[in-house]
């Protein structure tokens, strides 16, 4: 990897924040980037945030949708919604489920033996994690 493009990775942990979340070796590598330059920088928080992430997708559901449908009505956008996906910062999103749900892309971490593990869905959890109650 050169210069530039950690320095775009790191810029767009930055911006998108979402970069955190389990997803590709290249958004992991994003996270670290920014993780490494922040300590290095004495930034009070090194971490990588997911709220620039979601607020981000929503605009770019909103945006798709919109071009999409030609419409701002609210029926129209939710019917196109309910038959397409949309490419976003944190993947294809989908909202046919029940509830307008579609995949859960979340997953919860523990720190475990001083390192941040998934623990679930079971899934997608380090092997041998398991969710640790109080």
């Amino acid at each position: 990897m050169n210069w530039a493009d950690e320095n775009l990775l790191v810029t767009m942990a930055i911006v998108f924040g979402g970069f955190a979340v389990e997803a590709s070796a290249s958004k992991r590598r994003a996270g670290t980037l920014f993780h490494d330059r922040a300590v290095k920088a004495n930034l009070p928080y090194p971490y990588v945030d997911v709220q620039p992430a979601n607020s981000f997708a929503a605009w770019q559901v909103l945006e798709a949708t919109v071009t999409a449908t030609k419409s701002l009505d609210d029926k129209v956008l939710a019917q196109w919604l309910k038959n397409n996906r949309v490419d976003t910062v944190l993947g294809k999103l989908r909202f046919d489920g029940p509830n307008n749900y579609g995949d859960d892309l979340f997953k919860i971490k523990q720190v475990q033996d001083g390192k941040w593990v998934v623990v679930w869905p079971k899934e997608f959890a380090a092997p041998g994690a398991r969710l640790l109650g109080p």
